[in-house]
C-alpha cells in the first residue's frame, strides 16, 4: 500500500515539475576588460586626465527562452535578455528598440540545452547626437563594447566573453530530487527504500526444503 502512494505522489509531482519549466533561463557571467579613456567630468579641474586605465569588464546575462530545445531564439521564441555590468546596462526591449538602428536581427541560438550563441548589436546613445555613438556588439559569445571618442584622446574599448552558469532549473530539479528522496524515506522508514530486495534477501537465506 505505501509504495502505491509513493507512485501515485510521484507520479502527480513529475508531471506539475515539467509543466513548471517549460520556460528556460540561462544565466551567464561576463568577463572581460579593457582600455578607458576617462571622460571630462572624471578629470580634476584644469587637470590632463592622463593616460587611459586599464580596467576589467564583469557582469552577468539572463536569457529566457520559450524552450530549451535546440534552435535560434528571436522575436516572440526570445523572451528576455537582460544584460548587467559595470560598464553598461539594459534589456531585451532596448535592444529590440535599437536593432532598426543597425537593421540586424538579434537571436540566442541553443544547441544540448544550453546557449551556444548570443548575437545582437545595441546603440547605447540613440538621439544624443555624437558622432561616435556607444555600441556594443556580441556574436558567438564574445562581444565589444566602443565608447565614443572622449574629448578628441581616444576611445573606450572592452572586449570579453559570456561563459554559461549553470541555469536556477538545475538547482531547483537537485532541489527537487532532494525532497522526493526524504520524501521516500518517510515512507520507508527502514534502512533499504524498496521492502521488495529485503524480502528477496531474506527468501534467499531460509532453508531449502528436502526433496
Amino acid at each position: 500500500m505505501k509504495r502505491i502512494r509513493a507512485t501515485l505522489v510521484l507520479s502527480l509531482l513529475l508531471p506539475s515539475a515539467g509543466a513548471a519549466f517549460a520556460q528556460e533561463t540561462f544565466l551567464l557571467g561576463l568577463n572581460g576588460s579593457g582600455l578607458h579613456f576617462r571622460l571630462p567630468g572624471e578629470c580634476a579641474p584644469q587637470q590632463d586626465c592622463g593616460p587611459p586605465v586599464h580596467v576589467p569588464w564583469f557582469g552577468t546575462v539572463t536569457i529566457v527562452t520559450t524552450s530549451d530545445a535546440n534552435g535560434v531564439y528571436t522575436g516572440g521564441s526570445l523572451l528576455g535578455l537582460d544584460f548587467v555590468t559595470n560598464r553598461a546596462k539594459f534589456n531585451l526591449d532596448a535592444i529590440r528598440s535599437s536593432s532598426g538602428f543597425f537593421g540586424e536581427p538579434y537571436s540566442v541560438t541553443l544547441a544540448d540545452h544550453q546557449v551556444v550563441s548570443v548575437d545582437f548589436a545595441i546603440h547605447l546613445t540613440p538621439g544624443s547626437g555624437v558622432l561616435a555613438p556607444t555600441v556594443l556588439t556580441f556574436s558567438g559569445l564574445s562581444g565589444g563594447y566602443l565608447e565614443s571618442v572622449s574629448h578628441s584622446v581616444g576611445s573606450t574599448f572592452y572586449s570579453g566573453t559570456l561563459v554559461p552558469i549553470p541555469e536556477p532549473q538545475s538547482w531547483a530539479l537537485l532541489l527537487a530530487g532532494l525532497a522526493a528522496t526524504g520524501f521516500l524515506r518517510q515512507i520507508f522508514p527502514s534502512r533499504r527504500f524498496f521492502p521488495l530486495t529485503r524480502s528477496m534477501t531474506s527468501t534467499s537465506r531460509s532453508p531449502r526444503l528436502a526433496s
